[in-house]
């Protein structure tokens, strides 16, 4: 696992089940090449109405500073529910497991009155940047989990990941111009027990694109001006 661990840890609700490394094997030294796998059996809780798990955000990557394995699109997978953690446990039912951009795990299928599951994620494999096929043009910003604007922090158990992916229109000009941006916020242990708010920002151009033959680098520049002020 390449990556790094912060020496400050994130708050965290105690009752929020961590899947830590060694539920994880991740390969590759940048967001666009990494992938990221998912093994063993994990617990999930049931937490403001939810049966979540979250990655362990404070795994981060070592340039960009946002958790390691936190995709930039919402992914749902199926996983297998188990009665305990041994290998020869079978599977009691399937169970669709929504991965967010904030690196939560939230299980959106029936799964009855429990207050916890124990499933298993062997199988769970993905790469957390996956360009889109279709891209909208309108740039509206898709955020997941919750911000107190009353104490100027991200919440505990949720944390905050927004994503912004889309081509704007640009007026006056013939090139179409692909962009990502994602920015992860979480509430940091501080000192005399006062969270401050630390932030991770990943912004790319994806693609470029002419619609009248203009030359590759003339749409490059005019979408690199443009990713500046995304």
């Amino acid at each position: 696992m390449k990556g790094c661990r912060t020496i400050k840890a994130v708050q965290r609700d105690r009752h929020l089940p961590i899947i830590g490394a060694a539920n994880m094997v991740v390969i590759g030294d940048t967001l666009k090449s990494r992938m990221c796998a998912l093994h063993g059996v994990v617990k999930f809780a049931k937490l403001k109405g939810s049966m979540i798990a979250q990655l362990d955000p404070d795994l981060r990557d070592p340039q960009l500073k946002t958790s390691l394995c936190s995709p930039v699109s919402t992914m749902i997978f199926f996983a297998g529910v188990v009665a305990d953690s041994k290998k020869e446990s079978p599977l009691a039912r399937s169970v669709a497991i929504q991965l967010e951009p904030q690196g939560r795990l939230r299980v959106i299928t029936n799964y009855g009155p429990q207050q916890e599951l124990l499933v298993r994620l062997d199988g769970i494999v993905y790469y957390p940047f996956v360009p889109f096929s279709d891209v909208p043009t309108n740039c509206v910003p898709h955020c997941f989990g919750s911000y107190d604007s009353a104490t100027n922090s991200t919440s505990v158990t949720s944390g905050t990941g927004c994503v912004k992916y889309c081509a704007p229109l640009q007026s006056g000009s013939n090139c179409r111009c692909e962009m990502v941006k994602r920015i992860q916020c979480w509430s940091y242990e501080g000192n005399n027990g006062n969270p401050t708010l630390n932030c991770g920002q990943f912004k790319e151009l994806v693609r470029t694109q002419s619609f009248d033959g203009q030359s590759t680098s003339s749409c490059s520049k005019i979408c690199a001006q443009q990713l500046a002020t995304f």
